[in-house]
């Protein structure tokens, strides 16, 4: 078996199939909004620390969401990210309706 497993440009969990996850495209395969993704991670941080305030927890998101290569800046704007550019198509193969007839 090949290890074709690579991590997410947004949020770092594992991706088989392109430069982002699952977690992290829209129903076009294109990689969500900065705002979307924002909103989903400030979550996440919430379930894995109960304590934070969201304040807190949005700020935890940002700062982890700015280490990322789908969100760093490299554009010198005052939010440290920025929108993301997509890489490539996402391809999604349905499996052959002709297979094992």
């Amino acid at each position: 078996m090949s290890d074709d497993t690579t991590h997410c440009r947004s949020c770092g969990m594992t991706s088989e199939s392109g430069p982002y996850c699952r977690h992290c495209i829209d129903e076009s395969g294109d990689l969500q909004t900065f705002d979307e993704r924002l909103t989903r991670m400030t979550q996440f941080m919430r379930r894995r620390d109960p304590s934070l305030t969201s304040a807190a927890a949005e700020q935890e998101a940002r700062a982890y969401m700015a280490t990322m290569p789908a969100w760093r800046d490299d554009t010198g704007d005052d939010t440290g990210l920025r929108r993301p550019v997509r890489l490539h198509p996402v391809v999604i193969r349905a499996p052959d309706p002709c297979a094992g007839a």
